[in-house]
């Protein structure tokens, strides 16, 4: 198995990603010379790992922060290709009115407290 380090040692290797996820795009553009390979899920990007049938996984950071905690043999670059947003959907209507505001004043009241900053500190996100 070999060992990576940083970004740069993935400039030639197999890259597993989601299929149909943005993170494709990110990896052709930050790795051109890296062959991706698509997984439908993080489990079968963990058996490609396991097998030798890929040198690294990117995927979203909140999801693989809990995945190297659980499986810790693996370890996060500290690069980061992109950040996306996280967000909550909810039903379209003037009925969910309430309910917005209810999740808008909680996510409020969690910035104010501080304990998104913990939770994002504990999960090991940016």
């Amino acid at each position: 198995r070999c060992q990576i380090a940083q970004l740069s040692d993935l400039t030639t290797k197999t890259i597993a990603v989601l299929e149909g996820s943005s993170t494709i795009a990110v990896v052709r553009y930050a790795l051109p010379g890296s062959k991706l390979v698509g997984v439908e899920s993080y489990e079968e990007a963990r058996s490609l790992l396991e097998h030798g049938e890929a040198n690294a996984f990117a995927a979203d950071t909140s999801v693989l922060s809990g995945w190297v905690q659980e499986y810790p043999e693996y370890r996060l670059l500290s690069a980061r290709l992109s950040g996306e947003a996280l967000c909550v959907v909810m039903p379209k209507g003037l009925q969910y009115n309430h309910l917005r505001r209810r999740i808008n004043e909680a996510i409020a009241r969690w910035q104010t407290e501080g304990w998104l900053a913990e939770r994002a500190t504990a999960w090991g996100l940016p």
